[in-house]
């Protein structure tokens, strides 16, 4: 679910509407989206709202958008939900193209990039905007990610276009933060396995227990102390773990003291310490070369569908 698909008229209004002239030139607003669900839109919800957030850590503030064209809480990222921007972008006056066909040379979105003003994608169904795609798109200005992230745009493309890459920043880094806490309770409590032992009809207690743990006194590390790996600490320090992390840039010392936090100046320090590991960005690409650490088990490793716990003694990934 896009969680503040508002934020993104914050990055478009400025490039929305340009005046020349005093004459309002309309633009071609390309979104990509996910399918939507095989059931259809959802038309009823479990909660009939979803709690206000006025601020991000840091002082941050949440957007306040003039007028919002949907409800809080309902479903943004599908194609009918498209990002909760179309009928406000078509009052405008602007032209809109939603669609889900984003791969290959005859998909729908390379058809249409072709005089597209702006493309709006996510995160986890991302709009791959490639050197040769940038070449094709002559008309276009603006590549805006609903959420953050920019791992799926040619950046020095765009630069040598004079394309503006924007992301919606925090708008999802706090989701991925929970889901990362889930990630690892899920593989430590080994729930997973446990689940499938239930909904099978079995009720053998050893077979779940033999695997699981607490998280309680446990060596939690994280690689890349930014936004969402900082979140992460902070919402497990209410477990009673002991906090590592491994950045470029040291965290201030109030936050290291506040947190309780024990800082490595190398990724391989880190590891020999671990028991729980969160990889968090591109630079801890070697960190499943664990060979290093005698307690290391389990590793979180990002919003993915597959859950992932690393074994070393055997060398393999679990999957659940």
């Amino acid at each position: 679910m896009t969680k503040h698909p508002s934020e993104a008229k914050n990055c478009l209004k400025a490039d929305a509407i340009s005046i020349t002239n005093r004459k309002i030139v309309y633009m071609k607003f390309l979104l990509v989206t996910y399918p939507d669900s095989e059931s259809g839109h959802p038309t009823k919800y479990v909660r009939d709202s979803i709690p206000e957030i006025k601020s991000y850590p840091g002082d941050v503030t949440t957007p306040t958008p003039e007028v919002i064209s949907f409800k809080p809480g309902e479903l943004l990222g599908d194609e009918t939900g498209a990002f909760g921007i179309k009928s406000w972008l078509e009052s405008l006056g602007h032209q809109v193209v939603v669609t889900t066909d984003k791969e290959g040379p005859n998909c729908v979105f390379e058809k249409e990039l072709v005089d597209a003003d702006v493309v709006l994608s996510q995160p986890f169904y991302p709009a791959y905007m490639t050197a040769q795609r940038f070449a094709i798109a002559k008309k276009l200005k603006l590549c805006v990610t609903v959420g953050v992230g920019s791992d799926n745009y040619d950046l020095d493309a765009a630069n040598e276009h004079k394309v503006t890459v924007a992301e919606v920043s925090f708008s999802n880094s706090r989701s991925v933060a929970e889901h990362i806490v889930m990630t690892a309770l899920i593989l430590v409590r080994n729930f997973v396995a446990s689940h499938e032992v239930a909904k099978s009809g079995g009720w053998n207690i050893a077979d779940c227990a033999a695997r699981s743990y607490d998280l309680e006194g446990m060596h939690f590390g994280t690689i890349a102390g930014g936004r969402i790996g900082l979140d992460v600490l902070r919402k497990l320090k209410p477990f009673d773990l002991h906090l590592h992390y491994y950045d470029k840039h040291r965290l201030k010392p109030e936050v290291e003291e506040e947190l309780g936090l024990i800082y490595h100046a190398s990724v391989d320090e880190m590891l020999t310490l671990l028991d729980v590991l969160n990889k968090r960005s591109s630079m801890a690409d070697h960190a499943l070369q664990c060979d290093g650490s005698p307690h290391l088990r389990y590793i979180p490793v990002g919003p993915s569908p597959v859950l992932r716990g690393y074994e070393r003694n055997s060398r393999s990934v679990s999957q659940g």
